[in-house]
């Protein structure tokens, strides 16, 4: 279990780096840990730990975000194993990394929709406008997030119009699925294993990796997921 929860850590970390990027962050693997030392976009963290072991780099690169930045600051603490309330921040919220194994059968069976898988900017924005449930003044993710094949925007389409939809991307040997949205006339269960089949028929040999709380990690579980460890947010 816990190499699953470094490999989903490691997976989100990539994601992260690649959203900051987009929005033309400058980022760094560090040891044990990823950084962004400046503005982090909506929504995403300006570290991520890697290793709940040999946490003295992270707490160093944690103390020099602090120092640097007054103002707003994320700090995902992959492993629950920081305590850093002593240093002005409190949690936002608690979750679990989740794990899919790519042979785990279907738990439940895909709902009648369509998938589209966003290929340009227009298709991005219309993603993002059904993810966030309004029109969006300022992109979460910019056009320049489709250069990187890792990768992909799906939506669970019924008559046209969007219902659902997920980003996955791929590291290593796990895909990573975020950003999980539905509305709330469609059918949760049906949605979740919409987007399953799709990433597993795109990706049919890898694990599914991710994290939730609260009602959605729920439905995660009843989808097949299993918990692989706790996570959590802090921020000041």
């Amino acid at each position: 279990m816990p190499h699953r929860a470094r490999l989903a850590a490691r997976n989100n970390a990539e994601w992260c780096d690649a959203v900051s990027r987009a929005h033309g962050a400058t980022t760094r693997f560090g040891a044990g840990f990823w950084v962004n030392p400046g503005d982090a976009p909506p929504y995403y963290p300006n570290l991520v730990t890697l290793t709940a072991e040999d946490v003295g780099p992270q707490r160093e690169e944690i103390a020099a975000l602090i120092a640097r930045r007054p103002g707003a600051l994320g700090i995902k603490d992959s492993f629950a194993t920081l305590n850093l309330s002593s240093v002005g921040l409190t949690t936002a919220f608690e979750a679990e990394w989740l794990w899919l194994a790519a042979d785990t059968p279907a738990a439940i069976s895909p709902g009648d929709f369509a998938i589209g898988w966003t290929a340009t900017a227009s298709d991005l924005a219309d993603w993002e406008r059904a993810w966030a449930g309004a029109p969006v003044e300022r992109p979460v993710f910019p056009p320049a997030i489709l250069a990187d094949p890792r990768l992909a925007f799906l939506a669970v389409i019924r008559d046209g119009v969007t219902i659902g939809g997920a980003a996955l991307n791929r590291y290593a040997t796990v895909l990573g699925i975020s950003n999980v949205f539905m509305s709330p006339e469609a059918d949760p269960a049906s949605v979740l294993a919409s987007l399953i089949a799709a990433a597993r028929h795109r990706h049919p040999n890898l694990p599914l990796v991710g994290y939730e709380h609260g009602e959605s990690l729920a439905l995660f579980r009843a989808a097949g997921f299993q918990s692989v460890g706790p996570l959590r947010v802090w921020v000041r």
